[in-house]
């Protein structure tokens, strides 16, 4: 045999060696990190510095790994309807933890119905994995004891057991609870879970204190930020993490008041952060449509992460794929085509200048919200025009008004265009600090 043959067999068998690596199988595994009270406000959450979640969003944690984040999910339930729940912990952790709202777990405060919550019926996610995945190892490390009291230790539907958690317990503050958890995440301790639960309270605590425009609150989202650093950290040490695809998600139970306190139905109490990440998302903002985004997303999301089957019954759904674009076929004649010079029905560049600034309900859908946030505009714009770049300068002339752009609309145009390009990369890469600051009339008490 010649020595070419020979080199190129060895070729052929290292490149077949690296298919069988890439293609091996990943080990799923879950973390979810919830952070009492985190909300924005003018020293919340994306004015604070937390470089931690922010690499979460921004797909910068580890390599392979994307994130997906909305700065607009609620707490609350939906308003007007027999979902919505005062936002405190109590019905914050039950809808966070088992993917429903008041009117099915019974939580209405922290008192007695707290005590009395139906989690046999409306079981905690970690032990609905436990129960379709029995090899899972599932662990729950919380500040709070209520949490574990009460949601985590409490019977299942046979009334004769736990939930199933394999190891739960509340501790005596924030840094013992994450500690112990990273230990057992870096499997020094010999648990080696493969779904952790990890709350921590202090922001809650200095928004009691101070409010969410205090000093103090955004001196504890920062060490909250730390706390989940050391999570990330205690997972990255593992020594099979390359073989393994971990799910991170990050919320809270509800924000606070510029002045302290929580309960109501106030923008600034119900608008909460929720941050995914993993290897099997897409990168960029979660989708408000056709669902608004809410904590009562966390269950359904680590479910299908695991590819457990999402109960019926669950008000949330999964955020699992992260961001979703949907098809450039805006006229769905089943074609992507067009110049701006045909009929709706067959020209998708005549059917996307129609849908123009419109926004997207289950109402009125607007197929020409490509990305899935509430309105067709230069976002939507974009996606197109990556798609087909004739389409997309035919959609910038249709939108000017003239059959060929002016040089003064043209420059316009492109001024636009590279404004959104680079809010874009900012916001990617700083994100959720523009969208906070973006939206901060919103959030500002009246």
């Amino acid at each position: 045999m010649s020595r070419i043959s020979k080199i190129f067999k060895w070729l052929v068998l290292l490149f077949l060696l690296g298919i069988v690596q890439d293609t091996q199988a990943q080990v799923k595994k879950s973390l979810l990190f919830g952070i009492d009270g985190l909300g924005y406000g003018e020293q919340g959450f994306g004015v604070a510095n937390t470089p931690n979640m922010e690499s979460l969003i921004n797909g910068t944690w580890q390599a392979g790994y994307r994130g997906a984040y909305s700065g607009s999910a609620f707490a609350g339930g939906i308003l007007g309807t027999e979902t919505q729940q005062i936002t405190v912990s109590g019905p914050g952790w039950s809808t966070m933890l088992t993917g429903v709202w008041n009117d099915r777990h019974g939580v209405t405060g922290n008192g007695s119905t707290f005590a009395n919550g139906d989690f046999a019926n409306n079981p905690p996610y970690l032990a609905t994995l436990k129960e379709s995945l029995p090899a899972l190892t599932t662990a729950s490390y919380v500040y709070w004891p209520p949490i574990d009291d009460y949601i985590v230790s409490a019977p299942d539907e046979d009334a004769d057991s736990t939930n199933d958690v394999d190891f739960h317990l509340s501790y005596m503050n924030d840094a013992n609870a994450v500690g112990a958890a990273a230990s057992a995440i870096a499997d020094a301790d010999g648990l080696d879970p493969d779904a952790v639960f990890i709350s921590v309270d202090l922001v809650d605590a200095a928004g009691h204190a101070g409010g969410s425009s205090s000093i103090g609150y955004r001196q504890a989202v920062e060490t909250a930020d730390f706390y989940v650093g050391q999570a990330l950290s205690a997972i990255a040490s593992r020594p099979n993490f390359a073989n393994e695809d971990w799910q991170i998600v990050v919320t809270s139970d509800h924000g606070h008041l510029a002045t302290g306190g929580h309960g109501g139905q106030s923008t600034l109490e119900r608008t909460i952060p929720f941050i995914v990440a993993s290897k099997n998302l897409t990168q960029g903002n979660l989708p408000i449509f056709p669902l608004e985004v809410s904590h009562a997303d966390t269950a359904p999301t680590i479910l299908d992460h695991f590819g457990v089957e999402i109960p019926d019954y669950y008000a949330g759904v999964s955020r699992a794929d992260g961001s979703i674009v949907v098809s450039a076929d805006i006229n769905g004649d089943g074609l992507i085509s067009g110049n701006g010079t045909g009929l709706f029905e067959h020209d998708d560049v005549t059917a996307f200048v129609s849908f123009w600034l419109l926004p997207n309900s289950l109402d009125n859908p607007n197929p020409a919200d490509l990305n899935l946030d509430g309105i067709a505009d230069l976002g939507d714009w974009a996606i197109l025009n990556a798609k087909d770049p004739a389409m997309g300068l035919a959609i910038a002339r249709a939108l000017s008004g003239n059959p060929v752009p002016e040089p003064a609309m043209a420059v316009s145009f492109s001024i636009c265009l590279l404004g959104f390009l680079a809010s874009e990369w900012f916001y990617r890469s700083r994100s959720p600090r523009l969208s906070v600051q973006l939206t901060k009339r919103f959030f500002a008490e009246p």
